[in-house]
């Protein structure tokens, strides 16, 4: 194929040709699973996540992860990476700095194994800072049936791998073994070691579906941060709400702010393109820092229409509300001895307060700028050229009054938060559940 000259096909085209360098391809045998009407090569499974870590001195994994089918699978194909996002420190896209040997399988049902070929080879290298998408491999998996997902990875010099606060749940059969050598590779046999606080999960399982296939992009909430690992797969309220219902990809890191996001947003947007919809959470942690409404709103409009450009044709995009922070002096189980924590209000018209409020107003916008509130001829959440179809409103389920700033108290320490900043297993819950209704709206 010739080498195009973006420099000669003017901006427009330079722009969709950068658009498609940027995406995820397709299995090589796609030709063989042709797609019905109203279908689309995209996520068909529950729990699959961001990479968000470097080995320091590991150089071999292999894995074994829980998943559910979300419609019934005919045929499906894994995409594994080999670049990260950097938990610990800078929250940026980052790529492993050499390459990784990588093999893969899907277990249905226990025991019996269908390998997964990249490239027509039982193992294949992935570049460092890049990724492979397996071919399909055809396996009939029913709607709501639970299968596995078997990983081996072995490099010269380190490993990716996720490090969060939920790691690997034994009730599921997940297991995990890591060496600063190689390790037993598991894809075709059962695994002998155990649940593990780390793993590697696929970044997705894609095949033909007509499902609600979801991404979801937040921080710590998203991630799940307060909650615990289960037998339902399913990590931070948002999670909770849409998997019982959508294959989701989970792009959630800890610490994330959309001023970080949008300097490094690439290889995670991409992945919008196996998804029909987007939940975007970002903005606790922007108020946080400091940055000001203005900001704040400018940084949600630029994420929304660059969002908007990677999700498939017919696609929806939400953004949540913002949950509170606060300290407290009583472990959280009274509203008179929360205060806000820095740069949050309990006033009830802080940044927080006031960005809620023109969320639940549609985000109004004027062009490509924030309109005020209220502004008769701006466009919302909805409206044709709108980036965003609605308002997800995650903080009314967990603020014991809408912008009062204060999580819900019932006199139990840490009922509803388990530091201030992080729902708790039962508030993740709460505003699971809560939050159900909103699966109506999702393409």
């Amino acid at each position: 194929m010739a080498t195009i000259d973006l420099s000669q096909v003017g901006p427009q085209q330079a722009a969709f040709f950068a658009t498609l360098g940027q995406a995820y391809p397709l299995p090589a045998n796609t030709a063989q699973y042709p797609l019905s009407a109203g279908q689309f090569y995209g996520q068909v499974a529950t729990n699959c996540r961001l990479v968000n870590a470097k080995a320091g001195t590991n150089k071999g994994i292999s894995a074994r992860n829980h998943h559910r089918a979300r419609g019934a699978i005919t045929e499906i194909a894994m995409v594994l990476p080999n670049w990260y996002v950097e938990r610990s420190a800078s929250k940026l896209e980052y790529p492993n700095n050499a390459g990784a040997i990588c093999a893969a399988s899907v277990e249905y049902p226990a025991g019996t194994f269908h390998r997964l070929n990249f490239d027509g080879a039982v193992r294949e290298l992935i570049p460092g800072g890049s990724y492979r998408v397996s071919a399909f491999v055809s396996v009939s998996i029913p709607d709501n049936a639970e299968f596995w997902a078997n990983i081996w990875l072995s490099a010269a010099t380190s490993i990716v791998f996720f490090n969060g606060s939920t790691g690997q749940v034994a009730a599921n059969g997940e297991k995990g073994t890591v060496s600063t050598g190689d390790v037993t590779d598991y894809t075709m046999a059962s695994h002998t070691g155990t649940a593990q606080s780390y793993g590697v999960w696929p970044l997705a399982l894609i095949g033909r579906t007509s499902s609600k296939a979801t991404a979801i992009l937040s921080d710590s909430v998203g991630e799940g941060v307060g909650d615990a690992s289960d037998i339902t797969d399913h990590v931070g309220m948002l999670a909770r709400f849409i998997g019982p219902a959508c294959p989701y990809i989970n792009l959630s890191q800890s610490g994330d702010r959309l001023e970080l996001l949008l300097q490094s947003p690439s290889r995670r947007l991409a992945l919008l393109t196996y998804a029909r919809n987007a939940v975007l959470g970002m903005g606790v942690n922007d108020i946080g820092a400091g940055r000001s409404l203005e900001q704040i709103k400018a940084d949600m409009i630029e994420l929304w229409s660059k969002a908007s450009a990677r999700i498939s044709a017919g696609g929806r995009l939400f953004q949540t509300t913002i949950t509170p922070s606060t300290t407290s002096t009583d472990s959280f189980a009274t509203l008179a001895n929360q205060a806000p924590a820095n740069n949050f209000s309990t006033a009830g018209n802080g940044t927080r307060e006031q960005l809620n409020d023109w969320l639940r107003d549609g985000a109004p916008i004027q062009g490509a700028a924030a309109a005020e509130i209220g502004t008769a001829e701006a466009l919302r959440a909805g409206d044709g050229s709108h980036p965003l179809h609605a308002i997800l409103d995650m903080a009314d389920a967990v603020e014991s009054a809408r912008n009062s700033g204060k999580w819900r108290v019932d006199g139990t320490a840490f009922k509803w938060t388990i530091d201030g900043i992080h729902p708790s297993n039962y508030a993740h819950m709460q505003a699971a559940t809560a939050a159900a209704p909103y699966l109506a709206l999702f393409a």
